[in-house]
């Protein structure tokens, strides 16, 4: 279904003994096609999975079967499948003589080199290949189901093209030249998105203000990117997302966890002025502690967070959340809007759920706690004690009520002060160790009692 002069062009390339031509068409399978050229062999089956249609395998081109067109009319490509390198490549045990079509005995397609259990052994084979370019296209549906938009590119030897289904977008660029090539591939309306390799799940650098990306492509390359949002709502304190539950503490059951830990929470932690991690490429969010905190009347739930990164070691913080309802919803939404993490649906209630440090009523938990002692237990190997050395139990003998007030002065950590009198600094990463600040203090006021640092 081309023109003769097309047609002419590919009998050129593609058939150069004329005895592999048939009707209109070329007898060979993939491999011969291209000259067993492994880059070209997968550049052309990133081309079959990527565009739209269904793709058709013919059988052992997963392999690169070679095919013997001196057989005439299609049979040079209906010769035995190789399996093995045993006798009659593990296609039938008949005797050889009796197989209705030949075996391949070409030297550079010989079944005892090319075959199935051969390849099974090392994964650096063809077959492998194919299985890996399988299962990723099983993993993205605006493969097999999305529509297509062809990019516009300076040089005529790069072909890109995008493949959106849903809230998927990929990327495809192909280097069709036999050279090195570079190419400006335009990509308007993703600014501040990065690109995602499907193979290796590497990211690239995130698409910049001039909305166009630089590639260098090698020989007879292909590139597959997911194109992703650094992370939904960074920055957009009206980009909070929403969340319909039974009970705001079923925000932890197994089927909310995934959007909180992906979506939910590393929007927020880059809106936070604490997290240290905002200049580097998050990997994976994970919650690997959390536990029920209820004291007098309020009630909220602390996590542990494990932030990796795509290089680095990761680091630990610590999240206290709550349901803040009704009024104090609306005063975190205007006056607070930093601290919002999720806006909840529970049941018949409304509200936001919250870094539990900014509500009135946690900020006076931490205090009484401290007051009182108390511990909560965590676990049956942890818990938290909270200790005082008698200084909140006079202040208290001399005042009714405490008054405690956010300062956001400091960059690293969460700071609050109750009656103008004590200043409480919560540590937002976790560090293994005892934390040097918590050291020094504590030597400087309990041990030697040195009279010019605040106890």
């Amino acid at each position: 279904m081309v023109t003769d002069e097309e047609r002419d062009y590919m009998y050129k390339l593609y058939a150069k003994d004329p005895k592999a031509r048939i009707n209109l068409g070329i007898r060979h399978r993939l491999a011969p096609l291209m000259d067993n050229n492994r880059r070209k062999i997968e550049l052309l089956n990133s081309l079959l999975f990527s565009l739209p249609g269904t793709p058709v395998i013919y059988y052992g081109d997963e392999i690169g079967m070679g095919d013997n067109f001196h057989l005439g009319d299609r049979d040079g490509v209906r010769t035995p499948m190789q399996w093995s390198p045993d006798r009659n490549a593990g296609f039938s045990s008949a005797n050889p003589h009796k197989l209705y079509l030949p075996l391949i005995l070409d030297p550079e397609y010989h079944y005892e080199s090319v075959n199935v259990e051969t390849q099974r052994r090392n994964t650096s084979s063809l077959f492998w290949f194919m299985k890996r370019m399988i299962n990723i296209r099983k993993s993205y549906k605006a493969f097999g189901r999305g529509d297509i938009t062809f990019i516009n590119v300076d040089n005529p030897k790069i072909l890109a093209y995008l493949r959106k289904y849903e809230e998927e977008t990929l990327l495809v660029v192909v280097n069709l030249s036999k050279y090195a090539q570079v190419a400006e591939v335009p990509l308007e309306g993703y600014k501040g998105y990065v690109l995602c390799e499907l193979m290796s799940k590497n990211r690239f650098p995130a698409i910049g203000e001039a909305s166009s990306y630089f590639f260098t492509l090698s020989p007879h390359t292909y590139l597959w990117f997911s194109i992703e949002k650094i992370f939904p709502g960074l920055n957009e304190y009206n980009d909070v997302p929403q969340l319909n539950l039974r009970t705001w503490t079923e925000i932890m059951h197994k089927d909310n966890r995934p959007v909180l830990e992906t979506k939910v929470l590393p929007a927020f932690l880059f809106r936070q002025k604490w997290f240290s991690g905002r200049n580097r490429t998050i990997y994976n969010i994970e919650i690997v502690q959390h536990v029920m905190i209820q004291y007098h009347a309020a009630e909220g739930m602390l996590l542990l967070l494990e932030v990796s990164y795509e290089s680095g070691l990761p680091e630990i913080y610590q999240l206290m959340i709550t349901f803040a309802k009704e009024e104090s919803a609306k005063k975190l939404v205007d006056m607070c809007p930093h601290a919002v993490i999720a806006h909840i649906k529970a049941g018949d209630e409304e509200g936001v759920l919250a870094d539990a440090v900014y509500v009135t009523e946690y900020q006076k938990l931490l205090f009484l706690a401290l007051l009182n002692q108390h511990t909560m237990e965590l676990s049956e190997t942890s818990n938290i004690r909270f200790t005082e050395n008698g200084m909140l139990k006079k202040h208290m003998g001399k005042q009714e009520e405490i008054k405690p007030r956010m300062h956001d002065g400091d960059r690293n950590n969460t700071s609050i002060t109750y009656d103008n009198s004590f200043f409480l600094k919560m540590y937002r990463k976790v560090d293994y160790t005892t934390n040097p600040d918590t050291e020094i203090t504590r030597f400087l006021s309990e041990q030697v009692q040195f009279a010019h640092v605040p106890p």
